[in-house]
């Protein structure tokens, strides 16, 4: 229990360090609010390192190539940007009468497509830094990243600018997120404000069912709210966004849309997954988070893999000899993963939505004893549980084959699938009129 509660007193800390310091960030800075999010990470890192830390920062500087070839006036279009369904891009499109341009920023360029034909094609200029500082207050912290950051928040600037001249080339009749916080979504979602573009984000991962969760990131993870409309899940989401200031109006309750991938064969390669949990910072968190993982996969009996997400844990994982475990993070390859798995276990995420409209029975992992701030135990399926209680639950799971996906879906998300795309068209619409 004592090292529960010492990792939680040490993110507590860090957390409200780190918003001090995004906030006298823009207090030096007050144009560039964007920039607040990813500044708030950075500044966690540092006083959760509690020592001299060393900052890398790279930014990217868009370079317009080419405009688009085809006619746009004769072109009505909407923008899309991030993780949106096939399902729900095809229904606003047939809803609007209306081409989606999807935008992809990657470290190839940023890139306007029309669905599957590029059309505007911008390449990257990368500059990255290092920059050591000892501990400060957070006043002082803040204003050394203004200074460090001086030059490389040009590049922000500079996408905007583009960005802008984007929108009055399309003339896009709105534009969907699936966040508002990275800095490069959250400055595009500031420019179709300032053009007159109305702006939605998509609700992209679970929310707790109360901004009192003790979570020290989950609520700056919502809001604010760049966008002009935030699309919600269901009625738990509308509440928490409503608890921190999101007013009524701006909320609306449209459910989720599926992906479109489904288990229409179940090749099974093992019994459990484990989807790994990207936000693990420190080796603390790593250490008391892999202790029950370690125990399922060496000594449970359960043939078990680790599906990575990207490769933030990776070192870690070879040092406790359990990358062998591991699968690598491919494009869209977690849902093919998951239906070759008789159970799943993840931190209590998004990961086990998608297990369970899979039809594949899940456990939510509790690493650092919250208790069930997603409600997430309302099910006969899902068990949030402890480290040390993981292998025996998974194996209790495991055993009880497909789930009835309704039975915990009902509790988060007031609509699903083919449904809530056009749940989400008709939102989208009234805002329109």
């Amino acid at each position: 229990m004592e090292r529960y509660e010492d990792i939680k007193k040490k993110q507590i800390y860090s957390y409200k360090r780190a918003l001090e310091v995004s906030n006298k960030f823009i207090e030096i800075n007050p144009k560039l609010t964007y920039m607040s999010y990813p500044l708030f990470w950075l500044s966690y890192d540092y006083y959760r390192n509690g020592k001299c830390a060393e900052m890398r920062i790279e930014e990217k500087s868009a370079i317009e190539k080419n405009i688009p070839s085809f006619n746009i006036e004769k072109k009505r279009c909407f923008l899309v940007w991030g993780g949106v369904s096939t399902i729900l891009i095809k229904t606003l499109e047939e809803r609007f009468s209306a081409k989606a341009i999807k935008i992809n920023m990657n470290r190839r360029g940023l890139n306007f497509l029309l669905f599957d034909t590029l059309n505007i094609s911008v390449r990257n200029v990368s500059h990255s830094g290092k920059y050591y500082i000892p501990e400060c207050t957070p006043e002082d912290l803040a204003k050394s990243i203004s200074i460090f950051m001086e030059n490389r928040l040009g590049a922000v600037e500079r996408f905007i600018e583009k960005y802008t001249k984007a929108l009055t080339t399309y003339n896009p009749i709105f534009a969907l997120f699936d966040e508002d916080r990275t800095k490069y979504k959250r400055a595009a979602a500031v420019s179709c404000r300032h053009t007159g573009v109305p702006s939605f984000t998509l609700q992209h991962g679970l929310t707790p069912y109360t901004s009192q969760s003790g979570i020290p990131y989950a609520n700056e993870s919502f809001a604010p709210l760049y966008t002009d409309y935030f699309l919600a899940w269901g009625k738990t989401t509308e509440n928490f966004m409503k608890e921190n200031g999101v007013e009524k109006d701006r909320v609306i309750v449209c459910g989720r849309p599926l992906k479109t991938f489904r288990c229409r064969e179940r090749k099974l390669k093992r019994d459990i997954l484990v989807i790994d949990q990207q936000f693990l910072g420190f080796d603390d968190e790593r250490e008391l988070y892999y202790d029950g993982i370690k125990n399922l996969l060496n000594n449970s009996g359960f043939s078990s893999s680790i599906y990575l997400r990207g490769s933030y844990n990776l070192n870690y994982l070879k040092k406790i000899g359990l990358d062998k475990h591991c699968i690598k993070w491919s494009r869209n390859g977690i849902a093919k993963e998951i239906c070759s798995s008789r159970a799943v276990v993840s931190y209590a995420s998004t990961a086990v939505i998608e297990a369970l409209e899979l039809g594949v029975p899940s456990v939510s992992f509790d690493y650092l004893n919250r208790g069930d701030v997603f409600k997430m135990d309302s099910s006969s399926i899902v068990r949030t549980c402890l480290s040390a209680e993981i292998p025996e639950m998974a194996g209790k799971v495991c055993k009880r084959g497909t789930p009835d996906r309704d039975d915990v879906l009902q509790t988060i998300i007031s609509i699903n699938g083919k449904e809530s795309a056009g749940s989400v068209a008709e939102a989208i619409s009234r805002v329109l009129k």
